[in-house]
């Protein structure tokens, strides 16, 4: 799925597909000096739904300047791939991307920037590492 946004394209690449249950959310709350209103971040570890004991890596969302985060989890959260979608064009000077379970609709929100990455647990300290 190629989109005109390299980050987007980023995710797309990592097949988010295949890391379908949540394993760790945190959200944080930011006062950087040079904005008035905190900012709000939120990274994301998602598991893959298959072997999901025995499988050491984690797709790492992080997600930056977040808005509008609306969260209703039911039972054991588990997404489809959240669906990114580069807003560039919308008009919205400050919110860059639309991020939205559209399967289960647990999750929805606007943010500024986001990364994926994929990381491996290491299972004698339970740390992630980038890999």
């Amino acid at each position: 799925m190629a989109s005109e946004d390299d980050a987007v394209d980023r995710y797309w690449a990592l097949r988010p597909a295949t890391f379908a249950i949540l394993d760790k959310l945190e959200l944080r709350q930011t006062h950087p000096a040079e904005q008035l209103p905190p900012e709000l971040s939120l990274e994301m570890w998602l598991y893959p739904e298959s072997n999901e004991y025995d499988d050491r890596y984690r797709l790492r969302l992080s997600f930056f300047g977040v808005e509008v985060l609306k969260l209703q989890p039911q039972g054991l959260v588990q997404f489809g791939p959240l669906a990114i979608k580069s807003m560039r064009d919308y008009g919205w000077e400050h919110l860059k991307y639309q991020v939205e379970d559209s399967e289960s609709n647990q999750l929805s929100f606007y943010c500024k920037s986001f990364e994926a990455r994929i990381e491996e647990v290491q299972e004698d300290q339970g740390d992630m590492h980038a890999s």
